[in-house]
């Protein structure tokens, strides 16, 4: 049985505060929801470049809305955010679309370990915060998984695990009904948004630290040349 309306409403509130948006705004909440699912919160006639706001605004404080469930409430001028009851309903929602969309994913247990360093990270915390200025090459590291000791072979090795993963993550979030996919151990949404900012942190930590992902790759290929030589 398909999720109604108000349930995919929900979903999008609750992705808009795992992303650290709370409280949310009605305007935020009905682009989430847009960005979800295009095709059932699309504008007549224009689905793919404009949201209907009448559609979600109606299911937020309609007689069968989401306030009306409990599951919101407001704390402001067009603002709101979930209620505890909310949160679980959310969680048990993500919970029974989440299998198909990890099976579809093909996600094994290291491929999970590297979504959650990277996204628990302090690098990608700061970037979707405040921009990466404050990020140090220590908070690079933890992001990819290596440290400033590591050699050409590691990073490598770990860079191509992060192409990898968020490929999956890509066709996992596609082939999902929602548009939204959860992993085993993460009571956290992953949609297209939150990986496509996961991809940009990555090409950032990249830019922003370049010579000191040269110094690791020369390091290593000093240390390689000097094996090949005779003895």
């Amino acid at each position: 049985m398909g999720m109604t309306v108000v349930e995919k409403i929900l979903l999008a509130a609750h992705a808009l505060e795992e992303a650290g948006t709370s409280p949310f705004t009605a305007e935020a909440l009905i682009v989430k929801a847009w960005e979800l699912d295009k095709h059932l919160f699309g504008l007549q006639g224009y689905a793919d470049k404009y949201p209907d706001s009448n559609r979600v605004l109606t299911n937020i404080m309609g007689s069968k809305g989401l306030k009306a469930k409990g599951w919101i409430e407001r704390v402001g001028e067009k603002r709101y955010q979930l209620t505890a009851t909310g949160s679980r309903m959310a969680l048990r929602l993500v919970g029974s679309d989440a299998g198909s969309a990890t099976r579809a994913g093909a996600l094994g247990r290291k491929q999970v370990l590297v979504v959650q360093r990277m996204v628990n990270s302090p690098a990608f915390k700061k970037t979707t915060n405040a921009g990466p200025q404050g990020i140090i090459f220590r908070d690079a590291c933890n992001f990819w998984g290596i440290s400033s000791y590591s050699n050409a072979s590691t990073l490598r090795n770990q860079f191509t695990d992060i192409r990898e993963v968020l490929e999956e993550l890509e066709k996992a979030i596609s082939q999902s009904t929602t548009g939204v996919i959860v992993l085993p151990d993460m009571k956290v949404f992953l949609d297209k948004e939150r990986v496509r900012a996961i991809r940009e942190t990555h090409e950032t930590l990249q830019t922003k630290f370049f010579n000191e992902l040269q110094v690791i790759r020369g390091r290593a290929a000093k240390r390689e040349e000097m094996d090949e030589k005779p003895g």
